[in-house]
């Protein structure tokens, strides 16, 4: 008989993000760009950005070649693919949690700079699972032999992506951190397809190039397997290498690469500042206008930018050659001006971002 305040606990411990929380420390310190992509007939609504975003829309996916829809061999031969029973993730979500800075366990295979951690004949243990990547960058758990498994895992798969030298430089990122729960039976054929949205992450450094070889993979918490006797454990599971093409990424890119400083063409503090609830950008007068609350005698000012073609990324910190502050708390109203050349589509949204939360 399971134990409800044991299972409970086990419950937090994975909502602390055993599966799918964020990129670990040792990652976000080499994470230099974070660039979102359209997603054909679904948009995928973003959750908060780590450096204190107000607003994004993320898209996900891309296109993709030389794929092959086989899941990938486990420690037995996996189930045959004829007529599954294709079970989605639970409608129930875990919400996104915010978590302290930690090395993922995915990490150890996929870690930026370094070469891949793992080969097509040498995976690491998974419970009993198995995964295949779609056409369209979702992917599919399934499971090897006769097992029987239910695990917590994203709602979207990670692609590391890897350069010449061997090494990763980049992932496609799930959009969410929402987990659900899935339960597979092989003897019934089940499979749980994960296609939420993804968005590109560069290694600090690292060129990303047009086309690059792709490990997908999935970092799931199994509650029980039938595969063996560990019981529940953080397990990462993944697809065979393929090749994606990266341009559709890079195009949508813009400036978003380019950090600039900006060009404040008013500034209105206190109660002249007005209510702001979201930025709002006004392409028709070529401005941004966002609110920020801070010190009377030394407000926090917009100091750099970068614009892409749906998202306007502004950091926001003192200046240098104030001293200390009062202790009162005033809005203040910044209105930016658009760079020259910078002519979406539609209107973007804002994310504002503390210098202190990105270094």
């Amino acid at each position: 008989m399971n134990d409800p305040l044991q299972d409970q606990l086990a419950d937090l411990a994975h909502a602390a993000g055993a599966a799918s929380d964020g990129l670990g420390e040792s990652t976000v310190r080499r994470v230099a760009t974070r660039v979102r992509r359209r997603r054909a007939a679904r948009q995928v609504g973003t959750g908060a950005v780590a450096a204190c975003a107000v607003g994004a829309v993320a898209w996900g996916a891309g296109q993709v070649q030389g794929a092959s829809s086989r899941l990938p061999a486990g420690p037995t031969a996996p189930v045959s693919p004829a007529a599954p029973v294709t079970r989605p993730p639970s409608a129930s979500a875990t919400p996104s949690v915010e978590h302290p800075p930690r090395m993922m366990l995915w990490e150890k295979y996929f870690e930026c700079g370094e070469p891949v951690g793992i080969t097509i004949h040498s995976r690491p243990d998974a419970g009993g699972l198995v995964l295949a990547a779609d056409e369209d960058l979702s992917v599919t758990l399934g499971v090897a032999g006769d097992a029987s498994v239910t695990a917590t895992v994203p709602t979207a798969g990670t692609f590391a992506l890897v350069g010449d030298d061997g090494a990763v430089v980049g992932y496609l990122y799930p959009d969410e951190d929402d987990l659900v729960e899935t339960d597979l039976r092989a003897a019934q054929g089940d499979t749980t397809r994960l296609d939420g949205g993804v968005h590109l992450v560069a290694c600090e450094g690292a060129d990303i190039p047009a086309e690059a070889v792709a490990w997908p993979f999935v970092q799931a918490t199994v509650r029980s397997t039938t595969a063996d006797d560990e019981g529940r454990r953080a397990v990462v599971v993944a697809a065979d290498p393929r090749t994606l093409d990266l341009t559709p990424f890079a195009a949508d890119r813009g400036t978003a690469g380019l950090w600039a400083p900006v060009t404040i063409l008013e500034a209105r503090t206190g109660a002249s500042a007005g209510v702001l609830e979201h930025p709002v950008v006004e392409l028709d007068a070529r401005t941004v206008a966002l609110q920020v609350a801070g010190s009377s005698s030394c407000p926090p000012i917009p100091k750099r930018a970068r614009f892409g073609s749906d998202v306007i990324q502004v950091v926001v910190g003192r200046a240098d050659d104030l001293g200390s502050c009062t202790d009162d708390l005033m809005p203040t109203t910044y209105v930016l001006a658009m760079p020259q050349g910078f002519a979406p589509t539609d209107a973007p949204t804002v994310e504002v971002i503390h210098e202190e939360q990105i270094g």
